[in-house]
């Protein structure tokens, strides 16, 4: 297949030849692809513009490393997964709603100098929700918290373990 947007159903337009695809698209001819798979190879895909929107059940992207510059990255959906070693985020603002994030691996590092948390995190028993606050879970031998402040608003701060050191 040389062109893109060929899936069943599909009226896409004219194909286009994946080598003869041109630098860059006239605004008033912005490309729209549909189909049911689209698969691109190559070393390097970049997408410039205002807005670019993805729909469906789930996006997977495999390689080494993903790289989303812009001001603002927003995630809908019931579950975001990402696996790898390593998951950079650079930015002013960092914004996470839903109810729940899970991060699974040995070390989650959060540089900048503020962490907010905000929401309720329903806590289910049997079929009915019990709404309690914000909340930050983490759990692991040694949580590492660096900074000159550690800011906690709340009735209560709860810390376990055998020994704690100030």
């Amino acid at each position: 297949m040389t062109g893109v947007g060929s899936g069943k159903g599909s009226n896409p337009g004219p194909s286009i030849p994946l080598n003869n695809i041109p630098e860059r698209i006239p605004h008033d001819q912005a490309a729209k692809i549909k189909g049911d798979t689209l698969k691109i190879k190559g070393d390097t895909l970049k997408i410039k513009g205002d807005t670019l929107k993805i729909k469906g059940e789930t996006l997977k992207i495999n390689g080494d490393t993903l790289k989303i510059k812009g001001d603002t990255l927003k995630i809908k959906g019931e579950t975001l997964k990402i696996k790898g070693d390593t998951l950079k985020i650079k930015g002013d603002t960092l914004k996470i709603k839903g109810d729940t994030l899970k991060i699974k691996g040995e070390t989650l590092k959060i540089k900048g100098d503020t962490l907010k948390i905000k929401g309720d995190t329903p806590k289910k028993k049997g079929d009915t929700p019990k709404k309690k606050g914000d909340t930050l879970k983490i759990k692991g031998d040694t949580p590492k918290i660096k900074g000159d402040t550690l800011k906690i608003k709340g009735d209560t701060l709860k810390i376990k373990g055998d020994t704690l050191c100030f």
